[in-house]
């Protein structure tokens, strides 16, 4: 019995139910089956093509990880993937690009990102995958929207959306899909059609009782609201978005927390904006999550009586190092007012000319150069 062999076929299933945990987000499934995995591994006929896959979704679930920048192993796993390219074939090719990708992505590495996810595009279109095809078409909508190329972004999700809303078990990544839809008529100032496609994707959240979809839909209806100035009618969802984080113990509180802290902020509720910044810079410092410990600091200084410039300036840097550079046109302009009304005109222009400046470098996309 103890020499009974377990066909890589079999294991294969299972790394295939590994991926859709994975692409599920659903961490504790997709711990189980690693483990069951790495047991099978110990009776399994010599395959290596399924060793490879398992390298490769190794690498796929370490970007799942909400404490990545924690993880050094991360860069390790890359190397060992990238020392065996050449073994990598079919579907396993579209992987190593489609994953390095992500990478990238997650790095804010937009250049990088972006040669990657098309060399995978290149490679899916090439496999009889439509689910596959839909996930790499996801990927660049997400990519093109933190690049502000919404066309594209919207056309991507789009044909990742016309996949998904064929297959019911992939209604999740239909709801993500939605949501980037939904976050490009934003940047449009489509605020109706907005919301109201954050609402219809929110309703994946009540028939599947998911709460962090029903989270996310929240947030960004908060948000939505936040940025037509309607800051009353933002806070409830914003306040739900932010418990179902906490309750979930998701990283996504620090943004949540931030939302409402700029929304206290823009109505001059002092008191209220500083006890929401002492909680969002605990929990951004708890994720070690630099991006919204950095925009805490910086909308802190737009409240009366603060205006540092010298936290400014270095919040600025920061946003500049992590490529947020949209962020930086945006809190430009509000420092740029906020100076002009204390009756700086000096450092009213400094900031008026950094705008300027930034919105320059995104029409011609410097900043995503490495």
């Amino acid at each position: 019995m103890e020499n009974t062999k377990i066909s890589s076929i079999d294991v294969a299933d299972q790394l295939n139910e590994w991926y859709k945990a994975i692409l599920d987000y659903d961490i504790e499934k997709s711990h189980a089956l690693q483990n069951k995995i790495k047991n099978m591994f110990q009776h399994m006929e010599e395959d290596q093509n399924v060793l490879l896959y398992y390298s490769l979704l190794d690498f796929r679930s370490r970007l799942n990880d909400q404490n990545i920048e924690r993880h050094e192993s991360i860069a390790d796993a890359l190397q060992e993937l990238e020392n065996k390219e050449d073994h990598l074939t079919g579907i396993l090719s579209y992987y190593y690009w489609f994953f390095k990708g992500m990478y990238e992505f997650k790095n804010r590495n937009y250049s990088s990102a972006i040669t990657y996810y098309k060399a995978a595009e290149e490679k899916v279109n090439q496999l009889n995958d439509e689910i596959e095809k839909a996930t790499c078409f996801y990927k660049l909508s997400q990519i093109y929207y933190e690049m502000q190329y919404t066309g594209l972004s919207i056309a991507y999700a789009q044909m990742a959306l016309s996949i998904y809303n064929k297959h019911p078990d992939y209604s999740r990544q239909a709801f993500f899909s939605e949501l980037v839809v939904a976050g490009n008529l934003l940047d449009q100032y489509q605020f109706v059609k907005a919301i109201s496609t954050f609402k219809e994707a929110g309703k994946s959240s009540i028939i599947t009782k998911d709460k962090r979809l029903d989270a996310f839909v929240s947030l960004n209806i908060g948000i939505g609201y936040n940025q037509q100035s309607l800051y009353q009618k933002a806070e409830p969802y914003i306040k739900r978005a932010y418990s179902l984080f906490q309750m979930l113990n998701d990283r996504y509180v620090s943004k949540a927390l931030f939302n409402l802290m700029e929304s206290y902020v823009k109505r001059g509720l002092r008191d209220k904006a500083e006890s929401v910044y002492k909680e969002g810079i605990k929990k951004a410092s708890q994720w070690n999550d630099a991006e919204f410990i950095a925009k805490l600091n910086l909308i802190r200084e737009l409240l009366p009586g603060f205006g540092n410039k010298s936290v400014i300036d270095h919040e600025f840097s920061v946003l500049k190092e992590l490529n947020l550079y949209p962020d930086i046109e945006s809190y430009s302009v509000d420092f740029a007012r906020y100076f002009q009304k204390m009756g700086d005109a000096e450092e009213a222009i400094e900031y008026y000319e950094l705008n300027l400046s930034v919105r320059k470098m995104i029409k011609e996309g410097k900043k995503y150069e490495t």
